[in-house]
């Protein structure tokens, strides 16, 4: 993912054991913006059965520090997912340059 010229986002699904049951490339965007909303994610997870999952995408400009809306997203993502007692369990950028997690970071 670092290396791709487009935006992509790619979660991985967990069951209750935490074993991963789908690993789904979704919502490829452009050279700086994915259009996705915490929503459609959601419903995905609930789609797979899903009570655990593990977001990320990459930064094809190879700075992995999070945009203002990766920050708003994650925030709002977890919010739902934990109403709905859906575990995230990082939000990971990845770049030629390196990489970044909400959670080791403090954003979650």
């Amino acid at each position: 993912m670092a290396t791709l010229a487009k935006e992509q986002v790619r979660v991985l699904f967990f069951n209750a054991g935490g074993d991963a049951i789908a690993d789904e490339r979704i919502w490829p965007g452009t050279a700086t913006y994915v259009d996705l909303s915490p929503g459609e994610l959601v419903r995905h997870a609930i789609a797979c059965g899903s009570p655990a999952l593990l977001l990320a995408h990459n930064h094809p400009s190879g700075l992995p520090q999070p945009s203002k809306a990766d920050v708003e997203f994650t925030r709002r993502l977890v919010r739902l997912c934990k109403e709905l007692q859906i575990r995230v369990h990082d939000h990971i950028i990845v770049s030629r340059n390196g990489s970044f997690s909400f959670r080791e970071l403090g954003y979650m």
